[in-house]
């Protein structure tokens, strides 16, 4: 991860955690209300002013409300913000992140721990609607690696394919 990445999820966490959490307590608000509540906490007049804001409000835009709440509660939404904010320090070089040739793609090792990181919370998600779900991973080395080359996948230690 780069500083920079660290730093706007830094900025995005608490706001968006507080977005999710408004699905279950203010079930009422529609989603423009929502995304302005949002803004204000980030302490914007539109997304159009912050890249990684503009990013992912408009992928939240083509989730309906309980996808929403979910992406936002999962490792999606940090990942997301991370890979968007990675490629703007790249579209920002050379004048404004003098080593962004170095930043311009997460480290391999940096892959290998989000994609860990993401294998872990699928694991602990199965586990949580089926308490032997540990029990069929090890009966199914195959399962454990089919659940990590999704993860991998999706991170993009993998190409797709």
């Amino acid at each position: 991860m780069t500083d920079h990445a660290e730093q706007v999820w830094a900025w995005l966490r608490e706001p968006l955690q507080l977005l999710a959490q408004s699905f279950d307590d203010n079930p009422e608000t529609d989603w423009d209300g929502r995304v302005r509540e949002l803004l204000d906490r980030l302490g914007l007049g539109s997304p159009d002013e912050h890249p990684v804001a503009h990013a992912l409000l408009h992928h939240l835009e083509s989730l309906d409300d309980p996808q929403r709440r979910e992406y936002l509660t999962s490792p999606d939404a940090e990942l997301y913000a991370h890979e968007v904010a990675n490629a703007q320090v790249v579209e920002a070089a050379p004048e404004e992140y003098p080593l962004a040739d170095e930043a311009a793609a997460p480290d391999e090792q940096s892959l290998r721990e989000l994609t860990d990181q993401a294998y872990q919370w699928v694991v602990a998600q199965l586990t949580e609607e089926d308490p032997d779900f540990p029990a069929q991973l090890e009966q199914d080395p195959g399962l454990a690696q089919a659940i990590y080359d999704e993860a991998a996948q999706r991170i993009g230690l993998t190409p797709a394919g």
